[in-house]
């Protein structure tokens, strides 16, 4: 039975459109997880382990403390293998991309969300403080006019907020005075809150390689440099190959010259040198 050529190509279709149609990572109705994720991102290399180096506890007001992170009992149960595979902990299910992951986490796993009796914190409401903008890789190269229409009162309010939810997280036990305080704030805001600025607002964090571009680039490097290296033989032998060649050809064809007239030159001299006698 033959079928249309449309129907034909349906399967094909659908392989595109599943790569297409991939969701962003899904969210509680209040709560993004993708800013949360950043704003996670951000705490766990820049804040939470001054804190540690220090010996010094996080109040329990702080808002930014892990276990009211909504999502934090969510994100430990997720395992990522590798750049096309993750899997739910809870259950063994495994999935291709972490924003079908979410969107598991949401529809079958709302118990692992934070209960309300312990205050729960959605991270995402913090993005402005933690610049969620800079650091999503996607969106950050979008936000040419918010670089160049910078509102430099506005950066002071919101570094004044983040200075302010600085302090509410180190203990009032520690002395504002002391040299334990002043190193873990200080720390802190150098990291975190001075980057709150029309000239700093938008660096990165530190860059780190994945694994899979690790790989990348050990791979295609070389490749590179060889190819390179082919191009620039080529481009040399174009422009000076033929030269050398041409040199050689006309020593060779004098040389050959010379010694075709080798013996018409020795009879001239012995014909001159009967005559000198």
């Amino acid at each position: 039975m033959k079928y249309p050529r449309s129907l034909s190509k349906l399967p094909l279709q659908v392989f595109f459109l599943s790569f297409l149609l991939i969701p962003e990572s899904y969210s509680s109705p209040h709560c993004s997880r993708g800013g949360s994720r950043l704003v996670r991102k951000v705490l766990d290399k820049n804040f939470f382990p001054i804190f540690e180096n220090y010996g010094v506890n996080i109040t329990e007001e702080c808002p930014l403390r892990r276990f009211r992170d909504l999502y934090h009992i969510q994100e430990e149960h997720k395992l990522f293998e590798h750049n096309a595979r993750w899997s739910c902990q809870s259950c063994g299910k495994a999935f291709y991309r972490q924003e079908f992951l979410d969107l598991h986490m949401e529809n079958k796993h709302q118990d692992l969300l934070v209960k309300e009796e312990l205050s729960p914190v959605c991270l995402a409401d913090y993005c402005q403080l933690f610049r969620c903008d800079a650091l999503n890789k996607e969106r950050r190269n979008k936000h040419f006019w918010s670089k160049a229409l910078c509102n430099g009162e506005n950066m002071a309010k919101l570094r004044k907020k983040c200075v302010s939810l600085v302090k509410s997280c180190i203990p009032i036990d520690e002395t504002r005075g002391s040299f334990t305080y002043k190193q873990v704030y200080n720390e802190i805001v150098e990291e975190t809150c001075s980057l709150i600025n029309c000239k700093d607002y938008w660096k990165p964090l530190d860059y780190e390689l994945s694994a899979y571009e690790v790989l990348y680039y050990l791979t295609f490097t070389p490749i590179l440099i060889f190819a390179l290296g082919i191009y620039y033989y080529n481009v040399w032998e174009y422009y000076y190959g033929d030269e050398s060649e041409t040199r050689d050809a006309d020593k060779g064809q004098r040389r050959q010259s010379s010694d075709n007239n080798l013996p018409g030159l020795r009879k001239r001299y012995a014909a001159n040198s009967r005559f000198t006698y």
